[in-house]
């Protein structure tokens, strides 16, 4: 098996490492790729005895603490994210987690270029996968599909392997789920005369995780409530609730679960069931459609209902993505 050279004993690029006398067409040729993956195993070896620097590790877990914050408080905490990052890679600039997640963050906002500083094809899981959306967004769909097509193999309910099906298909880009109004329906935007309450979400130690339902009904696609912190899963029983003083004709009702600027675009219920009220007493289920990539959770009301209030219950375990949503779009009739 080939070894990596040491230090000082660099091949250049072109050069023939491996060569077979029985089969003179198999050899190993040193890449540029190679070179580079090989000075970032080098130079995370050399970052192991900064990492313990009580000064250093702060870094990296401010810059923790501010993405999961991020994850309900919005665009400007993803903003405040990125500097800290930028800063963790200031005194670490091969620290890996740092650099998956600055360039997951830049691919989200469709900076492409600067998304393959920070990601390699040579990485695995959701790095390389988010490696292969830039080259779709830069137009290098032969390199994107060559990593959906590995990626497409996978297990099939691992969203990552969904995503590369889905890639096999057409380019991932643009990454935005639009919500429209549909025919004969206006979109009833959210005012002081609605009521969001959930599931209790504190979790012991951890406040920035504390959900709040309220930032479902803000207006802003940019922040969101989640039934729990990073990687917690889903469990059956998990519910959100919202309330309107007044009865309120309704059509359609959709779960954002894409929102604006967040990393974080998986968080459908995996299992959900729907019931409404219409004197806020008695309560009867509805349909509802289930989420998937670029599909939001959905119930449709027909004919249209006048409704005091909905409610939304999760049916399933799942593990690791949590249940969340970003804004809870409302349609009613036109008039």
């Amino acid at each position: 098996m080939y070894a990596p050279p040491a230090a000082g004993h660099d091949p250049v690029v072109g050069d023939v490492l491996v060569t077979c006398p029985n089969h003179p067409s198999y050899r190993i040729v040193w890449t540029e790729q190679m070179a580079q993956d090989l000075a970032w195993r080098r130079g995370s070896e050399a970052e192991r005895t900064a990492r313990e620097d009580p000064k250093v590790k702060a870094l990296i877990d401010a810059a923790e603490a501010l993405r999961l914050k991020a994850c309900a408080e919005g665009a400007e905490r993803w903003h405040e994210t990125e500097a800290a990052y930028l800063a963790t890679l200031a005194k670490l600039p091969y620290h890996a987690p740092t650099r998956e997640m600055l360039g997951r963050m830049y691919t989200r906002w469709g900076q492409f270029e600067k998304a393959l500083q920070y990601l390699s094809p040579s990485s695995g899981g959701w790095s390389r996968l988010y490696y292969a959306f830039c080259m779709d967004g830069v137009g290098k769909r032969d390199q994107a599909l060559a990593i959906y097509s590995q990626y497409a193999k996978g297990d099939p309910t691992w969203v990552g392997t969904q995503w590369a099906k889905l890639g096999l298909e057409k380019p991932i880009w643009p990454w935005d789920l639009d919500i429209p109004a549909e025919a004969g329906e206006v979109r009833i935007k959210p005012d002081s005369h609605w009521h969001a309450t959930a599931t209790a979400t504190v979790i012991p130690g951890k406040p920035h995780l504390t959900g709040r339902p309220e930032l479902a009904i803000d207006g802003d696609r940019t922040t969101s409530w989640a039934t729990s912190g990073v990687g917690a899963g889903q469990t059956p029983g998990e519910w959100f609730k919202l309330e309107f003083d007044t009865p309120l004709s309704v059509k359609r009702i959709v779960l954002d679960h894409y929102g604006k600027k967040s990393i974080y675009t998986n968080n459908w219920a995996r299992g959900i069931e729907a019931e409404i009220t219409l004197d806020g007493a008695t309560w009867h289920k509805v349909d509802v459609t289930a989420g998937a990539i670029f599909e939001p959770s959905m119930v449709r009301l027909e004919p249209v209902q006048s409704i005091k209030a909905i409610k939304f219950t999760t049916t399933a375990t799942h593990d690791p993505e949590w249940w969340g949503i970003y804004e809870v779009f409302v349609f009613g009739p036109a008039k």
